[in-house]
């Protein structure tokens, strides 16, 4: 056999021998790769390191990585860590979710905490001056129209507008009902937002007088929405430190504009007018609470960040979720001492909003 033969025979069996090789190794480097960089937690797919998940070989895939929570391993999560070296059974093998919200992962060794996210009715009222009534006629104003007009990002109007779209107060001028720049109030010394009568064909304060409507015709439920008949009010008196001063007396102060405001609802005709539209009442307020730790932002967005300010409140227990009638979310802020809205120069609203109950 001459040396080219040999040389020719020895390099058919060793190409093989070496092409095998390679691949024992590759599979190896695969296999330990995978189980050092991935585990299961309960339902949490989540990666302990931050190094990427690389496909072998260079079949032409961009590098895998993900930016969920890293968990720590222990004793309890040892046991639900599914070994990737051995082969698993078909009908074991689980679909997760991965997700970068730490909230998900407060117990690793637990199941998903249950909420609840229910729609909830929500006003909201700034107060800019002190020298001024606007917060009681925005605060009593955005929870009469919740009522007549419930509307909700899928359906506006979705109750009592005139043919302006205006709702009930909207037309409606707060001067008329005032002498000497002070507000005309009943004999509780409480007072309100007027509002727009089909059975007047004007704007009314029941008892206390009518007169300086704006608007176009009468108003109309297009949509034949239900009304809320019955309200409990929760106020929520938002600012920053040194807001909301409990002991303080006089107006714009909080004890003030929460005895004003139910007063008047409670303790007067106010709402008689309110019948026509099917709001029967009654409408009462059932507490209130005092935030002056939630962050108010310049030209903060108002349903977000006061969405934000009711869910803080029922996540720390201080907000009712339940009660006999509609709950009315009334959050009055401090616009002096903190800052406005993106709403201003307007000084309300009010809308649909989503709370989650916690478990």
């Amino acid at each position: 056999m001459c040396l080219q033969d040999l040389v020719s025979d020895h390099y058919k069996v060793i190409t093989p021998l070496f092409v095998v090789v390679i691949i024992l190794i590759s599979l190896v480097t695969y296999s330990q790769s995978a189980s050092s960089t991935v585990i299961y937690v309960n339902k949490s797919y989540t990666r302990m390191n931050d190094s990427p998940f690389r496909l072998p070989f260079g079949t032409g895939f961009a590098s895998i990585t993900t930016a969920c929570q890293k968990l720590p391993i222990t004793n309890a999560t040892k046991e639900n860590l599914v070994n990737l070296t051995k082969p698993a059974a078909p009908a074991s093998i689980p679909v997760f979710t991965c997700t970068s919200n730490p909230q998900s992962h407060l117990n690793p060794t637990a199941g998903p905490a249950t909420t609840n996210q229910i729609k909830a009715r929500m006003a909201f009222a700034e107060m800019a001056s002190y020298k001024s009534f606007d917060v009681y006629y925005a605060a009593t104003e955005e929870t009469i129209e919740d009522m007549t007009n419930p509307y909700t990002p899928k359906v506006d109007p979705a109750g009592w507008t005139n043919k302006g779209d205006y709702e009930i107060s909207d037309a409606c001028n707060e001067n008329v009902f005032m002498n000497n720049g002070k507000p005309k109030t009943y004999p509780n010394g409480a007072f309100g937002s007027p509002y727009y009568s089909n059975s007047d064909k004007d704007c009314i304060v029941p008892e206390l007088g009518k007169g300086g409507y704006s608007g176009k015709g009468d108003y109309q439920n297009a949509n034949k929405i239900p009304v809320i008949p019955s309200a409990d009010i929760f106020i929520i008196f938002w600012g920053v430190p040194g807001s909301w001063n409990t002991n303080a007396t006089g107006y714009n102060t909080l004890t003030h504009i929460r005895t004003t405001i139910n007063n008047l609802f409670t303790g007067t005709d106010y709402i008689s007018g309110l019948k026509q539209y099917g709001v029967t009442g009654p409408v009462k307020i059932i507490g209130n609470y005092v935030d002056t730790s939630t962050p108010m932002p310049q030209k903060y967005n108002w349903i977000k960040q006061t969405t934000k300010v009711i869910q803080n409140a029922i996540d720390a227990r201080k907000a009712p979720t339940k009660s006999d009638h509609t709950i009315i979310y009334l959050v009055i802020t401090d616009a002096i001492k903190g800052n406005k809205s993106n709403m201003a120069p307007d000084s309300g609203g009010h809308s649909e909003i989503t709370i989650t109950i916690p478990a």
